[in-house]
Formats: structure tokens, sequence, C-alpha cells
């Protein structure tokens, strides 16, 4: 049997909370949390999540624009021809690509809206290794069984892009199979927002156009928001402002978060948590159960990732709290939050 016995902070549990003490893993499993005095130089979290993501626009990265909805609306939006167009072995070495950026940016899973029918969903799962795939797949040329067979579930781009009686038949069958429904809205307007709380999905992505009212039929329906802040804020002629995250979180409303389309954003959460954190004003503890908790309960895997406790599996990230970077921090979560780079990461481990 092999152990693996870290010790400095850790963050444990459910509530995130801050301890001193030593964390045992053997065989991948956390088998001890305990509490004692020990020299702070490194601090333990749980790996983070990233709640949404398009892992085959990696193929095409920064590419220039004017109107993202002329990128992502399909079916024949740029993106949708880029990846209609590109050789099946480039797109999915850029996702394999992705998914080791992911590993090496402290992430344990994230969940790929994946577009491409059967072959899409394919195609991640040979891409993804340590890092955990939470797929929701797209019926593009296929039938929903035949998607929901090989995936976690069903994303929807949006509430006015399929007919509705699809979306119905998707959440139907999505449901009986124990599986995830999930919808885009509010990304660019209001219009699409009602008809898609209407079909009550597990979450909704981006509500960048949400006002109170629709933040209050959330909360009465229990909806989860995952947000998408750096990619909404992309410029005039985009989304061009933010997600109201502040009031989703006044409302009760759940929220994760993620760095959407990485033909605009990177996959790293450090950099996204450090932008919430300055232009919402948010505690940092808040922040960090949107890329950890809060994320493995939206997308139904909190028995294995999420939070560090005796018995889940080790999914974890070892921060270095003596780095040139992060010496002399007075408050650690802030730290995290605000301040960490990829640099400072000495060590992950994965559950697998």
């Amino acid at each position: 049997m092999s152990e693996t016995i870290i010790s400095g902070w850790i963050l444990s549990g459910e509530d995130l909370e801050l301890i001193s003490g030593y964390i045992a893993i053997e065989n991948g499993i956390i088998k001890e949390v305990e509490e004692e005095k020990v020299r702070a130089d490194f601090l333990v979290i749980p790996s983070l999540i990233n709640a949404h993501v398009h892992t085959g626009d990696a193929i095409a990265k920064d590419i220039e624009f004017e109107d993202l909805m002329d990128v992502v609306r399909p079916p024949d939006g740029l993106k949708h021809r880029i990846l209609r167009e590109s050789p099946r072995e480039r797109i999915v070495e850029a996702m394999r690509r992705a998914c080791e950026d992911m590993k090496r940016c402290g992430i344990a899973a994230f969940c790929d809206f994946r577009e491409g029918g059967v072959e899409g969903v394919k195609m991640i799962r040979e891409a993804s290794s340590e890092v955990l795939p939470v797929i929701l797949g797209r019926p593009d040329g296929c039938t929903a069984e035949e998607v929901l067979e090989i995936s976690d579930g069903i994303g929807a781009s949006g509430y006015l892009d399929v007919p509705r009686s699809s979306l119905e038949e998707w959440r139907e069958r999505a449901r009986r199979a124990g599986k995830l429904f999930a919808i885009h809205a509010g990304e660019f307007s209001r219009d699409d927002i009602e008809g898609a709380l209407s079909l009550e999905p597990d979450f909704v992505v981006h509500m960048t156009r949400a006002e109170r009212e629709d933040l209050k039929k959330m909360r009465d329906l229990e909806i989860p928001a995952v947000v998408c802040p750096r990619a909404n804020l992309d410029g005039a002629g985009i989304c061009g402002r933010f997600p109201p995250l502040r009031e989703m979180l006044e409302e009760g409303i759940c929220v994760a978060a993620g760095t959407d389309n990485l033909m605009i954003n990177g996959v790293d959460l450090f950099r996204e948590m450090d932008f919430i954190s300055r232009v919402y004003r948010i505690p940092p503890e808040e922040i960090l159960k949107m890329f950890t908790v809060n994320s493995a309960r939206i997308l139904g895997r909190e028995d294995e990732i999420g939070w560090i406790e005796k018995g889940k599996k080790a999914y974890i990230t070892v921060i270095n709290l003596n780095s040139s970077n992060t010496c002399g921090t007075k408050n650690v979560l802030r730290t995290l939050v605000r301040r960490v780079r990829v640099d400072d990461i000495v060590k992950t481990i994965s559950g697998v």
C-alpha cells in the first residue's frame, strides 16, 4: 500500500474550514484529515472544477471577430464551421492539450458542453485522462438516446436555437436516464430566459442579462447557475457586461463558474477567481465554493470531488505558501483567491 502524508494548512470539509494539520492518502483515497499544529509552508485545497468549457474550441484560439454571436451560434457560426472542417485528429489533440493544461492548473474536473453528437462525445473521452470530464453532449445528427448512452447528459445551446418540443424531449430522456439536462440562457439578451427556466433544467449557464425577477424565479425553482464572467465581459459587440453574481448569491442561488469558450479564454481558474474577487468584492470563501463545493453539487459529483473529507477520492492540489509570490501572506484565503499562480502549485493528486 502506498501512503502519502501532506501537512500544512488544509481547506477541510464542505465548509472549506481552514485548519492546520495533515492529510493522509492511501491508494487514491483520503484516509485521515487531522488537526494539529504544523509548519504552514503549504496549503492543501480540493482541486478546482471548471463548470463550463467548450474544449473543442481549443483548435482555434484567439481568432479575431466582431460579434461573438457570429462565432458561436449553431449551426453555422464560425466555431462550428471550423470544427466541421478540421481533421478529427487535430481536434482530439487540441482537446488533449487543453486537458493537460487543466491538470497543470490544479483542476480536478470540467464540464464540457460538447458539440458534434456522438462523435463529439467520443473525442473528448479519448482526450481526457487524469482530469475528470463531465460531458454534456448534444444531439447533432443523432438521437438524444444515442448521446445519452455515452455521455453524462445533454447541454443545449439555447432555448431559441432548437424547437421547444425537441428540448422537452431531451430533458425528459435525460431525466429518465438519471443524467443532466442544462442549457445556455441570457447570454446576449433576456429573450430566451423565460423559456429556458420553464424547462426547469438542472442548471443554466451565463444569465448575463438576467434581472432580479429572473433570479427570483430561479430561486423558487431551485435552478443553479454557472457563470463565466471573464468570457462574458470580453468587449463590446460580444456580451460586454457582468453576470449579476452578487444578486444571484443574495437570492440564495447555488452558483458555480467556468472559463467558457477556449477560443477566448484559457482554463486557468486562479485568474478567474482573482477577476471575480476584484470585480464583485465577494468574500474569498464564497468564491472558492463556486469552484469546488458548488460545482461538485451542480454536476452531481459530490461523492468524488469538491471538498476534502475522509473517505473521498483524493483530488487535491498543494500550494506553496513560501514562494516568492506567496511568502508573507497575512490572509491565506485572500492570497489563494487573488495572488496564487499556477507556478505556486507544487503537487496535484488525482483520485484515480
